[in-house]
C-alpha cells in the first residue's frame, strides 16, 4: 500500500528488528501514522531519494526522558520514518508540529524532523 503513495523515483526501505518487542496499540492508528509520515517524507523529496521505515527495541535513559516530556525511562519499541529530502529551515522548525502557529509569511513546510534519543 505504501509503495502506491510514493513516486517511482523514491526507494522504500524497511529496517526491522527480528526480535521486536510487542506494544499495545490500535493497528489502524499505527497504519495511519506511518502513512502520514511516509507522505510527508515523499513531499520533502524533490527528485529521487529514499524513505526508510525502521523499527527497533530501544532503552530510553534519564537524559533522553528529560528532553522528551511524557516519556519514561526503560525499554520501548521505536518506529522511525526518515527520508533523504530537504531539511526543514531552522527558523520554521520550532513551528513544524503546529502549523497553525507558523509565522505570517509564505513558508512551505515539507517533511517532519524530530530528534532521536540514543539507544542504550
Amino acid at each position: 500500500m505504501l509503495r502506491r503513495l510514493i513516486r517511482e523515483d523514491i526507494e522504500l526501505e524497511t529496517v526491522t528488528d527480528a526480535k521486536l518487542g510487542t506494544v499495545k496499540a490500535d493497528a489502524g492508528q499505527i497504519e495511519q501514522v506511518v502513512m502520514n509520515l511516509v507522505v510527508n517524507a515523499r513531499d520533502a523529496i524533490k527528485a529521487g531519494g529514499r524513505i526508510t521505515i525502521e523499527t527497533a527495541n530501544v532503552t530510553l535513559d534519564e537524559d533522553c526522558v528529560r528532553e522528551h516530556g511524557g516519556a519514561r525511562p526503560g525499554a520501548h519499541v521505536m518506529l522511525a520514518v526518515s527520508d533523504t529530502g530537504e531539511r526543514i529551515p531552522s527558523d520554521v522548525l520550532p513551528y513544524s508540529l503546529n502549523r497553525s502557529s507558523l509565522p505570517k509569511r509564505s513558508v512551505e513546510v515539507r517533511g517532519l524532523a524530530s530528534r532521536r534519543c540514543t539507544a542504550s
